[in-house]
């Protein structure tokens, strides 16, 4: 009984983007079987944290369909949580914006009638970003535009292209998205390049990237001072960019605006929300016409008796509507893209323009209305200005943002009971063409036996060999590179996910001699990069040395050293997993026996030789700060071990399979902040020489 997280959405997505999840069910039918979904979101300047683990939006119980797939969509409940920003009217300064982008994540579980509250699995170690934002106008087309968008260094959001004409007091707004992991300080800069040839610079800090990753640029001629840097030259072009504030790295690429000097007649500017959730700016002329209707007025007033200070009740109801509509041009569409831009206004609701300051909501009444040809300069289009609902959004059919297709591998296969781990496969030996290899794994508590399946390169069917050991030999008659796997029978029909071993060969060739018993692995010295590891492995009698392999797991290339003595000491990288393997040279004419595996190990998780701290106790009490949001204060604390200074904590409440880890100097650990739930601890000792000890667990609690 297995479920696995087979798609995601994208790391950056669009709260009106189809945002989905998908989880395959390998037995649907059992009874009561479904699945919990929980989704969170965090403010974007906020990291998970298991005392803080963000806002829970919904949780569902979603119910397979009979193939076991069952879809959890996102982007209605991710949109409930975002607002549209707009800059400050009066303001110059980059707005960063926190409540039109958030992080999420999901937590999930298989549930069944006889397990109905098992362990949930967690994506908060994986935690994405979503905007607000549009889909297309076709519903089939459901573009994402950040697979190939942001990647291409353009993470300006905006359709206006770039070389065309802006007014000295024209505002106009570049929404920047960082999508970089790397947070430099940033600026906005300006390159201006006069009629002469000369050129200025000016600059704007952006704010932290701690605070947003995105933001509203100002990038009007007025707004960026512009006209302070040289009064007496004319301004032919600048443009826009974003670099680190030493210049020397371009994070968004520079966008051209020309000077436009030519006189209009009543020109103002509209903003507008597009369909890839930035903002931009439209230059207007023409006029328009305003107009009043009182509808009804109507006043009830008491009357008679003498009242003394006390005024009479009066009671009005004055309807009063008004609109205005715009007549005249939008701007000088002298090119495609241009026209494009036009179109994404003309489709939207969220169009703006100041008035005394204030942004208030500008409604296209026209939106049937076909545009002109490609090589018209103008087009003419009615506006009436009043609030109105959301966004109908437009994706012009040539942005070509790709297809949104889902590339990342499949999460971990969960079950309702544990897949075995540790898998290794060992050759034993070859006889009259039959070659028998030992296979292991780590022993599943409560389990009722295991399944092995094992695969030749080129088949389609899975060999189950069943065993109720965590062990079994196999024989091999046929020469092939094999694949294999194993999980666990938990009851009757019901298995755990499988877990995978590392791929074999078998090869019927003799081998001349025997290959060594056994290959081990022992930590000798520790550092913060490198950890020093000494193999070793008992005699061959008659042999003329032996060839030690070992590699990182998902390495295709395997190192190897001709080594003629019993041991062999290297440097490997402390935090690597690695893979082992050694075979016995027969003699000096290149014939070799078989291999035998050792197991699979991280230096820095190998045992050391300190022993494990001992007198595990914790300490719950209250604190005014902590109490306020639901919390306690936990302290931990053991007796020290002999040979080490320093330990390491790991906590997690019991129904997360997430350890947080603390590294911890001294034998205390104080102002734990942790919620009122059932709580699993272990400490392990860092030894001196390398290594950890064993762990031992506290006692579990309850806050």
């Amino acid at each position: 009984m297995s479920y696995q997280l087979t798609e995601r959405p994208h790391k950056f997505s669009f709260s009106k983007n189809p945002i989905r999840y998908l989880v395959e069910i390998s037995n649907p039918e059992a009874t009561g079987c479904a699945l919990d979904v929980e989704l969170y979101v965090l403010a974007i300047n906020a990291d998970y944290d298991i005392a803080a683990p963000g806002e829970l939006v919904t949780r569902q119980t979603l119910y397979p369909n009979p193939d076991g797939k069952t879809y959890f969509y996102c982007e209605d409940f991710l949109n409930s949580w975002l607002e549209w920003e707009l800059p400050s009217t009066g303001d110059n300064n980059i707005k960063a914006l926190t409540k039109q982008i958030k992080k999420f994540y999901i937590r999930y579980r298989q549930i069944t009638k006889s397990n109905p509250t098992p362990p949930w699995a967690s994506e908060s170690d994986d935690l994405r970003i979503v905007i607000k934002g549009g889909v297309a106008k076709e519903k089939f087309d459901r573009n994402n535009f950040f697979v190939n968008y942001l990647p291409a260094k353009k993470p300006f959001l905006t359709w206006q292209p770039d070389k065309h004409f802006i007014g000295p007091e024209e505002r106009r707004y570049l929404t920047y998205f960082h999508s970089d992991n790397v947070y430099p300080p940033l600026v906005l800069k300006a390159r201006v390049v006069y009629t002469d040839g000369s050129q200025d610079t000016a600059t704007k800090d952006l704010p932290d990237l701690g605070e947003s990753l995105l933001f509203h640029l100002p990038a009007g001629l007025d707004q960026l001072g512009l006209y302070g840097l040289q009064p007496l030259k004319q301004i032919w072009y600048y443009d826009v960019s974003v670099e680190d504030d030493g210049g020397s790295t371009v994070f968004a690429s520079p966008y051209r605006l020309y000077a436009d000097y030519r006189k209009y007649y009543d020109v103002f500017s509209f903003i507008y929300h597009n369909s890839i959730s930035g903002i931009d700016t439209l230059r207007i002329r023409g006029d328009f016409e305003e107009d009043m209707n009182l509808e009804k007025t109507e006043i009830q007033q008491a009357t008679g008796g003498d009242f003394g200070e006390v005024l009479p009740t009066e009671n009005a109801v004055i309807n009063i509507s008004r609109n205005e509509t715009y007549k005249g041009d939008a701007g000088w569409m002298n090119t495609k893209a241009f026209q494009d831009s036009c179109k994404d206004l003309l489709l939207s609701d969220n169009v703006y323009r100041v008035v005394f300051n204030r942004w208030l909501r500008v409604v296209n009444l026209q939106k049937t209305q076909p545009m002109g040809a490609s090589d018209d300069t103008k087009w003419s289009f009615p506006l009436q200005w009043r609030y109105t609902f959301d966004n109908t959004q437009y994706t012009p059919p040539d942005k070509d943002f790709g297809a949104g297709i889902n590339d990342e591998a499949p999460g971990a296969v969960y079950g309702t009971c544990t897949a075995p781990g540790n898998l290794l496969s060992e050759f034993v030996a070859e006889v009259g063409g039959v070659v028998t290899r030992h296979f292991s794994w780590d022993q599943v508590l409560g389990a009722e036996g295991y399944e092995l399946q094992y695969l030749p390169a080129g088949e389609t069917d899975w060999v189950t060999v069943p065993t109720t050991d965590p062990e079994v030999d196999i024989d091999f008659d046929t020469e092939a590179d094999y694949s294999w796997r194993v999980r666990t029978k938990c009851g009757t029909d019901d298995y755990s996910g499988y877990s995978n071993g590392d791929g074999f060969v078998v090869d019927l060739t003799a081998f001349a001699c025997t290959a060594p018993a056994s290959l081990t692995v022992a930590l000798i010295n520790l550092t913060d990069v490198i950890a020093t590891v000494k193999f070793s492995w008992p005699a061959v009698p008659g042999v003329v040395g032996y060839v030690l392999e070992f590699r990182p797991i998902g390495d295709t290339v395997w190192g190897n050293v001709l080594v003629d003595a019993l041991e062999f000491t290297c440097p490997l990288f402390r935090d690597v997993q690695y893979e082992c393997r050694i075979k016995s040279k027969c003699d000096n004419a290149d014939n070799y026996s078989g291999y035998v595996y050792g197991n699979n190990f991280i230096p820095s998780n190998m045992i050391g030789t300190c022993n494990a701290p001992t007198g595990l106790g914790v300490v719950v009490t209250s604190n005014p700060i902590f109490t306020v949001v639901g919390l306690k204060n936990v302290a931990f604390s053991w007796t020290a071990a002999p040979g080490t200074t320093s330990y390491q904590l790991q906590l997690k409440y019991t129904d997360s399979a997430t350890w947080i880890i603390k590294d911890v100097t001294g034998t205390t650990l104080n102002e734990v902040a942790l919620k009122d739930k059932t709580i699993e601890w272990k400490v392990r000792s860092n030894c001196t020489g390398g290594g950890f000890s064993n762990f031992v667990s506290g006692d579990n609690f309850n806050t």
